[in-house]
């Protein structure tokens, strides 16, 4: 859910996969970051082309950024090793995934909306922005 239609179109510094977090780089182009102090843009699938959520971008190619705001709900993607319950909070990690925020430690990004286990791959997870 996107309430304010908010969206950029950046060149990707390497393969990004839509629903990961990314931010602009020296080179005005899009990567893929590690945590929220580097920005809160989402990589969305490149509709306009005909592509889905499970198209990555190539190196090079313009990746939809879309820039979420407060509220908004994302499909965003769970880091492997995560096994999280609806309304645990969420951070942003390596390759701009999601990971479950352990008590009293990182920055909650957004809060999620159903329960998802990604023992052994990464998997989608709508979550909302707060």
């Amino acid at each position: 859910k996107d309430y304010l239609k908010v969206v950029e179109e950046y060149p990707a510094d390497a393969a990004i996969t839509p629903g990961t977090f990314v931010a602009l780089n020296s080179d005005g182009e899009v990567a893929a970051v590690a945590n929220e102090q580097s920005g809160l843009m989402v990589a969305v699938e490149d509709n306009f082309q005909g592509k889905t959520i499970s198209d990555n971008y190539a190196t090079g190619a313009l990746v939809q950024c879309w820039i979420p705001q407060r509220g908004d709900v994302i499909y965003g993607v769970l880091a492997t090793g995560q096994n999280v319950a609806v309304g645990a909070k969420l951070a942003i990690t390596t390759g701009g995934k999601l990971t479950a925020v352990a008590t009293g430690t990182g920055d909650t990004v957004a809060i999620a909306l159903e329960a998802v286990n990604a023992a052994t791959a990464d998997a989608r997870i709508m979550a909302r922005i707060v």
